[in-house]
């Protein structure tokens, strides 16, 4: 609780996952004046590891393979116009943050497109207790390092995950279960074709210009693992796992950049709110905001999903 506030207090504006990165590395955060819920350029989100054979599992045992992927977003959507390097490593213990391999890289990853691959841990881990990886997301250039790129937007990334044994697992924090509400009503998942005139579709989802609207999360199906002694360097606090669901939006105003659901919450169906003020819109055709909501479980566990609605004159 103690770390949390006082993360807080030092970047009120941020959500911990993004302070507690700022204030271990100082670089690569965005314009500490820019809302960290507003979608103003192109940024990584987060990454999703799931183990292969195991699903709802992000730690992976020696020898298992990992899928991943990661949401990368801009004001206009998800660019496929991305090119990627990623180097995976046997990593020394940390937080948060990218961290310090203690052995070469086993594996070297690099595409174009959506960042989606797979890697596979060593058969011998030498007791590192975490796997890292670091790479970069190229829009409208190529990787020319591990961090670089030679034109375009360079968009560092990074994932630490444990290793798994015998008593020492991590169930993602997956929100497929999640219900989510647009103020009194059941809010789907967006059309997989986006609307060229969405105030003409009274099947999607409206809301006022200006006007504001409470988003509601029930996220009583979440994982939210038990902690035992051992935690693979990660050094959380309490004996449950604290759950972190931010918000972002590509137009608008969100009311905060997060909402938690603390360790010591031992309530069966936590509810957790954000409020939404729309953009001011002319167009007769509406605006169309796209939303991602992540939850974290600060043990490298991720997921993510996505919104939309139109915003009418």
């Amino acid at each position: 609780m103690k770390l949390r506030e006082g993360l807080e207090r030092l970047a009120p504006a941020l959500p911990l996952s993004t302070a507690l990165l700022c204030l271990a590395f100082g670089a690569g955060c965005e314009d500490p004046l820019a809302l960290p819920q507003s979608i103003e350029n192109p940024r990584i989100l987060a990454g999703r590891a799931e183990v292969q054979g195991r699903p709802g599992e992000a730690w992976p045992a020696p020898g298992e393979s990992v899928d991943v992927s990661w949401l990368v977003v801009a004001p206009a959507g998800e660019p496929m116009d991305l090119a990627w390097r990623f180097e995976a490593c046997l990593a020394a213990p940390v937080n948060a943050g990218p961290s310090e391999c203690v052995a070469a890289p086993f594996d070297t990853l690099s595409g174009q497109g959506a960042p989606t691959f797979a890697f596979s841990l060593p058969t011998q881990t030498d007791d590192a207790p975490q796997v890292a990886l670091h790479g970069v997301v190229c829009r409208g250039g190529s990787p020319t390092g591990p961090e670089s790129c030679d034109a375009g937007d360079t968009l560092p990334a990074a994932l630490n995950l444990g290793i798994a044994g015998a008593d020492l697992q991590n169930s993602l924090p997956t929100l497929e279960g999640v219900l989510i509400s647009l103020g009194d009503a059941t809010w789907p998942a967006p059309p997989s074709d986006e609307p060229v005139d969405c105030a003409a579709d009274q099947a999607l989802p409206h809301v006022k210009a200006k006007s504001k609207t409470r988003i509601r999360f029930e996220v009583g199906s979440v994982p939210r693992d038990e902690l035992g002694k051992e935690r693979a360097g990660f050094d959380q606090i309490g004996d449950r796992e604290t759950l972190e669901l931010d918000y972002y939006s590509d137009a608008g105003k969100l009311s905060t950049p997060a909402g938690f659901v603390e360790a010591d919450d031992t309530s069966a169906d936590p509810l957790l709110e954000v409020s939404f003020e729309a953009p001011r819109v002319t167009e007769a055709s509406g605006r169309w905001v796209r939303f991602y909501f992540v939850s974290r479980d600060r043990r490298g566990g991720n997921d993510w999903l996505r919104r939309a609605l139109c915003v009418v004159p």
